[in-house]
């Protein structure tokens, strides 16, 4: 990839991205960055990667402040992945499993010189609006959507047992979690170890049964 096709696109991304509008989030695009604000404090960011070897971009999103996050920290959990420490939702785009991000296999958007560099930019930012800021916010406000994105990306989260507890307790579903968790433990999800289920039950719900 050229330094001039890179500079062009990081410039029509900034512009595209200055142009986002999402309910109940305000944003500051900088260079390959979107910084995230709810209720006027920053909750999260979102970084495009340039990949040399793949002539493309690649998204990673981490939501590291917020009610949900400083519920999660209350809770005092045990950590399950040292790497999920600080940003309790981490977004990449290159786990996904499907082209949620990117038009290519694994997650990213290839650039070449004569492609159309403001359509481009302006299918990303749809496609963020769709997906990805939808998933930040789900988490942010406990949505009734959150246990179902848990399922399907456990390995985002880290504290997903008990971010789902928080979710259904939100919801008034506190009953739900027992069939969510049988969910999980079918089928082997990362992040649903006995102890982590248990720690969700008595922090979160006060009880371990």
């Amino acid at each position: 990839m050229s330094t001039d096709l890179r500079n062009r696109f990081d410039q029509a991304l900034q512009a595209a991205l200055r142009e986002l509008s999402f309910e109940g989030l305000a944003f500051k695009a900088g260079k390959r960055k979107l910084r995230v604000s709810a209720q006027g404090e920053a909750v999260a960011e979102l970084s495009f990667v340039h990949l040399a070897r793949a002539d493309g971009v690649h998204l990673l999103a981490r939501v590291f402040d917020g009610a949900t996050c400083r519920a999660l920290r209350a809770l005092d959990l045990s950590p399950l992945n040292i790497v999920l420490s600080q940003d309790l939702l981490l977004i990449s785009s290159l786990s996904e499993d499907g082209k949620q991000f990117g038009d290519e296999a694994g997650g990213t958007v290839r650039l070449y010189p004569a492609m159309d560099l403001q359509a481009t930019c302006a299918t990303l930012v749809d496609k963020l609006k769709a997906f990805h800021l939808r998933r930040i916010a789900d988490f942010l406000a406990l949505s009734p959507r959150l246990p179902d994105d848990i399922l399907r990306y456990p390995a985002d989260y880290a504290f997903p047992a008990a971010t789902a507890a928080l979710a259904f307790k939100a919801q008034g579903r506190e009953a739900d979690f027992a069939e969510f968790v049988a969910r999980a433990k079918a089928k082997k999800f990362w992040g649903f170890t006995p102890a982590s289920i248990v720690q969700a039950r008595e922090r979160v719900f006060g009880s371990a049964g």
